[in-house]
């Protein structure tokens, strides 16, 4: 399971309506801030094609500006990853 932070700017006018698309999205949780057209939502996602994914759909929504991550927890993908290669060993 990989973790994403991320900051979602949007126009400031469309709050309410931003905040409602983003609570129906399966895997998101919101936080908040205190300055108005922006959000910050913790992403879950299974691998990194599905964040990524994840991250274009939100990024595809007309009424946000941009979306721009500051945390990515890849350490179970990794620890996959470390198995699948002692496997060939």
């Amino acid at each position: 399971m990989l973790i994403a932070g991320a900051l979602v700017e949007y126009e400031e006018n469309l709050v309410k309506r931003v905040l409602n698309l983003l609570k129906n999205k399966e895997a998101l949780t919101l936080y908040e801030t205190e300055e108005t057209g922006k959000v910050v939502v913790v992403i879950e996602a299974q691998n990194t094609n599905i964040l990524e994914d994840k991250i274009k759909e939100i990024e595809d929504l007309d009424e946000v500006i941009g979306v721009f991550p500051s945390y990515i927890n890849y350490e179970e993908e990794v620890f996959k990853n470390n198995d699948e290669m002692s496997l060939l060993n």
